[in-house]
């Protein structure tokens, strides 16, 4: 599984096996990443971040290397200032990146 959490001081994404062993943290740096996906081939995940002080959708591999920006939001996400968490904004806990051919 892959999910957010704050727990090392900002928004980190970690990933973690479904009996809750081998937890891992993926990014580790003072941007806030959210709403991670997997691809369907489990080789990805792509994820919401502000890193370089503009929101995007980015990219990087199951272990977390090979972090890319796919493209940058014009104007943000929401126009979310950056001190809002956006775990508690209802429209981050409602939004979701899905997967298409």
């Amino acid at each position: 599984m892959v999910y957010q959490s704050p727990a090392a001081g900002s928004w980190d994404l970690y990933v973690i096996n479904a009996d809750g062993s081998g937890k891992r943290q993926l990014t580790s740096d003072a941007a806030i990443e959210g709403l991670p996906s997997w691809s369907p081939d489990g080789q990805w995940i792509a994820y919401l971040s502000d890193a370089g002080g503009t929101w995007g959708l980015w990219l990087m591999h199951a272990d977390g290397s090979e972090r890319q920006q796919l493209f940058a939001y014009d104007g943000g996400i929401y126009k979310i200032p950056k001190v809002v968490e956006p775990y508690f904004s209802r429209d981050w806990l409602d939004e979701q990146i899905s997967w298409s051919k």
